[in-house]
């Protein structure tokens, strides 16, 4: 069980990362556990098997590499909030259909606008999940940035239950697993490779380079894990059925 709980807690905390360096530019604290978040993303790069997502290792430890080497450490933090700024939010000479604006009413809208249907989704899978995500801004729910913050935060909820219930935990942490299976599935993987290739179209800066190549194949191996772990858990209820008749 201690295994099960700190593959939670790590997925929280890679998770929470990816969320975050979506959601706005990097800061001092983002920088400062980019290391750490290497040695997690590293751990699993066997398991991943992606040439992407090689690469996009290899250029997040060039832009670390570049940080240590400089010595103005304000400058890389300036630097990528300026690509953040030209990506995320004022792409130039680009429309909004062919933007990497990270929000899933753009990609799977009907209308491909802001607040379209996937909104209203999103929305409501926090509702049903008991989360209120607080914001530091009035972006849309469906933003991938809010999306990936919302599974680390249910990372951590099933992470806690086990801590706290144990085998008694297993079936309200079965919810969240089952929660975080549908929503992935639905929300970040039905577009984050549509929106990782327009990030690669248009920016040249190795920090997001590296977040883009990385993600996609990240989610996908995210995903499998979450299916190994519903499955086994749902084989240790029927084991302890069979053991209590």
């Amino acid at each position: 069980m201690d295994e099960i709980i700190q593959a939670f807690k790590a997925r929280r905390d890679l998770l929470a990362f990816f969320g975050i360096s979506l959601y706005k530019d990097p800061n001092e604290e983002v920088l400062g556990d980019l290391e750490g978040v290497l040695q997690g993303l590293g751990a699993l790069e066997k398991l991943v098997e992606s040439e992407r997502y090689q690469e996009g290792l290899a250029l997040f430890r060039d832009f670390l590499q570049r940080v240590a080497k400089e010595q103005d450490k304000e400058m890389p933090l300036k630097e990528a909030a300026t690509e953040y700024a030209k990506l995320f939010i004022v792409p130039p000479g680009v429309s909004a259909k062919e933007s990497p604006y990270p929000y899933e009413s753009l990609f799977r809208g009907k209308h491909r606008m802001l607040m379209d249907e996937p909104r209203d989704e999103v929305y409501k899978a926090y509702w049903m999940a008991k989360f209120e995500l607080k914001q530091e801004s009035n972006e849309p729910e469906d933003h991938l940035g809010l999306e990936l913050l919302f599974l680390a935060r249910l990372s951590e909820r099933i992470a806690d239950t086990l801590e706290e219930k144990g085998q008694d935990g297993i079936e309200e942490a079965l919810k969240d697993i089952s929660t975080s299976i549908e929503f992935l599935k639905a929300h970040p993987l039905s577009f984050v490779d549509k929106l990782s290739e327009l990030v690669l179209e248009q920016t040249g800066h190795s920090f997001y380079r590296g977040l883009a190549l990385t993600l996609p194949p990240y989610l996908r191996f995210d995903l499998a894990y979450l299916e190994e772990a519903k499955e086994h858990f749902l084989e240790s209820g029927k084991e302890g059925e069979q053991q209590g008749q």
